[in-house]
């Protein structure tokens, strides 16, 4: 592995970052950094949340500011237009500056590391509550795509863990991370989904364990509160007794609706994930639709399928930032990945020359500021987003353009034909 991580880091982030929408990333959480320097503040005023205003208003009154939290691992206000949060195990201050001297601080729950966006134009769902957190302020995770509200409620029962644990990639939120090899990926590229079998995972969430009822559609959880009464002391006068109370409870709870949630029916479909071949719960499974690696390679289906909310997120961070080895079949078996492979292996081979030759190193340099450095390396390597572009006919034209070049200088360059010599020689 030592031979493709000689590749040059820089390079790889330089070009990962120069896309526009890596960059778009955080600018989806936070207006550019002087917007509002100089500029009055009704002309950007409806575009922004009463909670984000405050920042910007140095001596706004506290009805303006956001609520006091009462939580032990929330933000607080102290004074008008100053954050100051609690020292609690759930958050730590960062030693970036954002600004001025406003220093940034981070939310940790369940391995997301959250950061409090300053615009409210995102129209995506609280990964808890599922409503949009469009208009409200919200936190985003640095490093996946789940945003929350900036509510109690919502982030004190957020269930579903950052995908970072397991992949490694942090940054991906803002756009500002580095790419990264597997050799042995975490996903499986030939998975692909025929039929599932709800019998084997015995009528439960594969990721929860809700109980899942296909025939009426709801959700068949025991009262935990009261508890059922034991059968055989059903005659004992006292279990007489205690069952009235219960029934009366019951009846009264009812009447009152102040019953728990896990007592009352929830609606459940039963949903399918194409990727793990499971059944999931709504709540697992919010109908997201992406690509499926397996029926990539294996069917040549580019369609997008449905999968659970967890392996969502999961592909979404990986699909631009995980290089992985592509089957080997692939590029025997699909006319654009030959073609591909063709051209990637004459790129590499065109790599020597950049050793010995600078203006072969400033024409690898420049492609690499167009495209990431691991196009330029091993031909068996790709990115899932880079195998989308070999079937869609883009990425074929565009490393064509380079080869045409490189071929061109190397065979007009005397330093690349005594190069080429010495490399027959050597052989």
């Amino acid at each position: 592995m030592s031979r493709i991580e000689s590749s040059s880091t820089t390079s790889m982030n330089r070009s990962a970052h120069g896309d526009v929408q890596y960059k778009s990333r955080y600018y989806l959480h936070h207006h550019g950094p002087d917007h509002y320097h100089g500029r009055p503040l009704s002309s950007f005023k409806q575009h922004m949340s009463s909670s984000t205003l405050a920042h910007l208003i140095p001596n706004a009154s506290q009805k303006h500011l956001h609520r006091q939290h009462k939580s032990a691992h929330r933000f607080e206000f102290s004074s008008a237009g100053n954050l100051a949060v609690n020292h609690s195990s759930l958050e730590k201050e960062l030693g970036r500056k954002s600004g001025g001297d406003e220093t940034v601080f981070e939310v940790i729950l369940k391995g997301h590391v959250f950061v409090r966006a300053t615009c409210s134009r995102l129209r995506e769902c609280c990964e808890f509550c599922q409503h949009s957190v469009h208009g409200h302020s919200y936190l985003y995770c640095r490093n996946c795509p789940v945003v929350i509200h900036n509510k109690d409620v919502c982030q004190e029962r957020l269930t579903r863990v950052c995908p970072v644990q397991e992949i490694g990639i942090t940054g991906w939120g803002e756009g500002n991370y580095s790419i990264k090899f597997e050799e042995k990926p975490s996903i499986d590229l030939e998975a692909v989904f025929l039929s599932g079998l709800p019998g084997l995972q015995s009528n439960k969430c594969f990721e929860c364990g809700r109980i899942l009822d296909a025939r009426s559609g709801h959700e068949l959880v025991p009262d935990k509160t009261l508890g059922d009464l034991n059968e055989s002391s059903s005659n004992n006068p006292k279990s007489t007794k205690k069952q009235k109370v219960i029934s009366h409870l019951r009846r009264v709870r009812s009447h009152h609706q102040f019953s728990e949630t896990t007592s009352v029916p929830e609606a459940t479909a039963m949903r399918i994930c194409h990727m793990t071949g499971k059944y999931y719960c709504e709540r697992c499974h919010w109908n997201d639709v992406w690509y499926i690696p397996g029926s990539i390679f294996l069917l040549n289906d580019k369609s997008k399928q449905p999968v659970s909310r967890s392996i969502y997120i999961k592909m979404r961070v990986m699909w631009d930032s995980v290089v992985l080895r592509v089957p080997s079949y692939w590029h025997r078996e699909n006319l654009e990945a030959a073609q591909v492979y063709e051209v990637r292996s004459k790129l590499h081979n065109l790599l020597r020359y950049t050793l010995l030759c600078p203006e072969a190193s400033s024409l690898k340099a420049t492609s690499e500021l167009v495209e990431p450095a691991h196009l330029l390396g091993y031909p068996d390597y790709y990115r899932m987003c880079d195998v989308l572009d070999v079937l869609n006919g883009t990425l074929y034209p565009r490393l064509l353009s380079y080869l045409k070049a490189w071929s061109e200088h190397v065979s007009h360059c005397s330093v690349s034909k005594f190069s080429h010599h010495a490399y027959l020689l050597l052989g």
